[in-house]
């Protein structure tokens, strides 16, 4: 009897309890990181004229959202032996929408911060050198940009990002955004996201 009840409460929590918790992963960019080229690989901005060649690798869909971005972000993608390996943007003013439904918030940065999202490597390229060519590269371009920190987003359940990537990156990652609704009430806190963005407000 107790089982069964303890299975219909679980089943009206999933229901009515919704919880959202974004990890804040960010860098200083005072210090250079050590960039190692690859010969088979090379890095340059995103151009128009490289949607057809990313829509045929990564799927259509993406180029809407490309062309909204291009205009007002940095567009980076990396190419090895040949084909394009992986994306990624970057954005010191784009309002752009991040989260996990119900919980989605405008992110512009504050001025001197820079936001990365949208990253991606295609999967043919995780096993090799593209990841730690490529993060480098971006990062260092950006400080030369003159942006003193950069940061990104990833759901706290991301065991590959908190444990490996955000790690790999040299990010830290200590703080966090926080969405909580049962039933009608929802609480959020927000404050940390205040440091690196302007307010909502």
């Amino acid at each position: 009897m107790n089982n069964f009840i303890n299975k219909i409460v679980n089943k009206i929590i999933k229901i009515f309890y919704r919880e959202v918790v974004l990890e804040i992963a960010y860098l200083s960019l005072e210090n250079d990181l050590n960039y190692t080229s690859g010969e088979s690989c090379k890095i340059r901005m995103i151009e128009k004229k490289d949607f057809p060649a990313l829509a045929e690798r990564f799927g259509t869909f993406k180029i809407e959202k490309f062309t909204q971005w291009i205009n007002n972000s940095y567009g980076y993608m990396i190419i090895n032996q040949g084909k394009i390996a992986g994306y990624c943007w970057a954005s010191p003013n784009l309002s752009y929408k991040e989260g996990i439904e119900p919980f989605v918030f405008d992110v512009n940065p504050k001025k001197g911060n820079i936001y990365l999202f949208d990253a991606y490597i295609h999967p043919d390229s995780r096993r090799t050198q593209v990841i730690s060519i490529f993060a480098p590269y971006l990062i260092n371009d950006l400080k030369e940009r003159g942006y003193k920190k950069c940061f990104y987003f990833y759901n706290k359940n991301n065991v590959l990002m908190k444990e490996h990537v955000t790690p790999m990156l040299g990010f830290k990652s200590n703080e966090k955004i926080v969405y909580r609704r049962f039933f009608v009430f929802i609480v959020k806190d927000m404050k940390a996201l205040s440091r690196y963005c302007v307010s909502e407000d």
